[in-house]
């Protein structure tokens, strides 16, 4: 049976970060701001999103306290039942959302996440 990923989700855990710090300077540093939106929301999440209609084109990156996360209710017999009641302190969590095919068929082969055309600084 074949199958297709039509969307996904990447992380990376980084520990050592104070999630809080890190998601105010980077809401405050983002340069064009005409390409990509910020917003924090609740639990200090900062969301950075491309500035764009269509949802095939939409990038969008989270970064959250992932301790914060794990220790809502619904999580909490999730946390319980595999004892990781301190395995994700002083850890933020950075996840990046693929919308399309074409985004996920580039991270499957390794290469970057975001295809060449986002990149807004020239560098390749």
């Amino acid at each position: 049976m074949d199958a297709d990923v039509v969307k996904a989700d990447v992380t990376k855990d980084v520990r050592g970060i104070e999630t809080e710090r890190l998601t105010k300077y980077l809401g405050s540093h983002i340069s064009n701001y005409k390409l990509y939106v910020t917003r924090n929301i609740r639990n200090g999440k900062l969301v950075i999103e491309k500035n764009v209609i269509s949802r095939k084109t939409k990038k969008r990156m989270t970064i959250y306290d992932k301790a914060k996360e794990m220790d809502k209710a619904k999580n909490r017999s999730f946390v319980e039942v595999y004892q990781l009641e301190h395995a994700f302190d002083n850890t933020s969590r950075f996840e990046l959302n693929l919308n399309s095919q074409s985004d996920t068929r580039i991270c499957r082969k390794g290469n970057r996440a975001i295809p060449h055309d986002d990149v807004s600084d020239g560098q390749r």
